[in-house]
This record gives C-alpha cells, structure tokens and sequence, in this order.
C-alpha cells in the first residue's frame, strides 16, 4: 500500500472513529470506491457476522440497482436508501463516486429519526468524498481496462453475490440479469472443479466473453469481438497486470 493511500485511510478513519464515538446509535459504517472496494470499516463487535468488504460491495450494488429501478420509474436519480430489518436499519448513499454504508441500531434510530441520522451521515460522506478528491489515491482498473480494450463491446463489475457495481455497453440488456449469470460462472466453477475460479472463456460465432474473478468478492466480465479471439492470451494478461497494479496502490 502506498504511503499517500495510508494517509488517506488515516484520515477517513479518524473522521468514521469519531462519529461512531458520538453516536452510539451508529453500529457500523463502511466506506469504499463505487467499484465497491473497501477503503475503511469499523464495526461494532454485535457485528461479528458482517465483513467490511462484503458490506461495502454489497452495498454499492444495491445502489446501483436502486439508482435503476428509481429512474425506471421516476426519471430521477437516488440520493440515498435505507434498509430495515429486525434490529438493524442499514443507510446507503453514493457522492462523488464514494460508497458508504452505516449500520444503525434499529430501534434508536426509529426515536430520534432516520432522515436526522441519514442527513448527518451523508454530511459525513462529503468530507470524507472531499478528503478522496484531494488526495493522490485513484481507483481506476474500470477505465483502465476499458481503455486497455477499445473493442470491448461491453463490460461488467459484478459482487459474488451477483449484484451489477459498474458496466457500460450493456445497452439494452438488464444489469441484474446479467450480473446473476456472470455470477453464476462462478458459483458452478466452484460445484463442478470444487476450487475457486481464476478465468472462463465463452466462445461464440461472432464475439467471446472473458470472465475473470476481480477478487474474492467481485467478478469482472468482457465481451469482445470475433476479431480480437487472436488476441485472447494478451487481452487476459492486461486485464489480470491492471488488477495486480490497482490492489498494489
């Protein structure tokens, strides 16, 4: 890790430490890119089930189909989401391309009100939004593959879980849809060579699609043109050389 992402973790953990000291209502918050990378966690010991880099991919996701399911519906793009379940009340919200979610004890923040909470919570992320902008650190392996392969049709960041975190070129074809099926690749490669997948490809008449697990929680899908099947080995070793610089950052 370089020493300019140290300082900003340091910084982000500073500003997370001291809000979950001030209100104790917080049990948890994660923040991260909108790749769904995990910058910083803390979670309360209640919390033991919950893993920060999960959270906060998990939580990107669900942004990214909220965002889609609102515009679907409204034409307008979300500001934040909020989940409840039986103790806990989970917030979301995406600024500046930062990811966060916090985890709240359900029934105190019913008393003093969620909206009170979700405004201090997203005056939070733009500090820590505005700490990210400034400094050195840069997580762009997305653009950088994208760039890396102009002829890509289309491509596709995707949680385990199969919940779409980022694409483009996709068109008309259903994010969710096809995040379950790239997750899918996974999950079977698993059942059937009973090991974890490092790449699969899909060969057809007119293009083929590289699947490359990203890391432990995300999976990265490529369609490219016939064409470009010649260079097959060069596309898999640039995709997997700019995921090994990004996680060296």
């Amino acid at each position: 890790m370089s020493s300019s992402k140290k300082d900003l973790i340091e910084r982000i953990s500073i500003l997370i430490d001291e809000k979950i000291k001030e209100k104790s209502i917080i049990k948890g918050i994660s923040v991260g890119t909108n790749m769904g990378t995990n910058l910083y966690s803390k979670l309360d010991p209640e919390l033991e089930n919950f893993s920060g880099s999960q959270l906060i991919a998990s939580a990107t996701s669900f942004q990214n189909i909220a965002n889609s399911l609102l515009h679907q519906l409204t034409k307008s793009e979300i500001n934040s989401s909020f989940v409840s379940v039986d103790n806990y009340i989970i917030i979301m919200i995406i600024v500046k391309d930062v990811s966060g979610a916090a985890i709240l004890d359900r029934k105190f923040a019913e008393l003093e009100g969620i909206h009170n909470i979700q405004s201090e919570f997203k005056t939070l992320m733009q500090k820590i939004a505005s700490h990210i902008e400034t400094s050195d650190f840069k997580e762009d392996s997305f653009v950088k593959i994208s760039q890396a392969l102009p002829t890509a049709l289309s491509i596709i960041l995707t949680s385990i879980e199969g919940m779409p975190i980022k694409s483009i070129g996709l068109n008309n074809m259903s994010e969710p849809m096809v995040s379950s099926m790239v997750s899918s690749v996974s999950s079977l490669t698993q059942v059937m060579m009973k090991s974890s997948l490092d790449y699969c490809i899909i060969e057809g008449d007119e293009a083929f699609v590289i699947i490359i697990q990203y890391d432990p929680k995300r999976i990265l899908a490529i369609c490219l043109p016939e064409q470009e099947r010649v260079n097959m080995g060069h596309h898999l070793a640039t995709i997997k050389s700019i995921i090994k610089k990004t996680e060296e950052i």
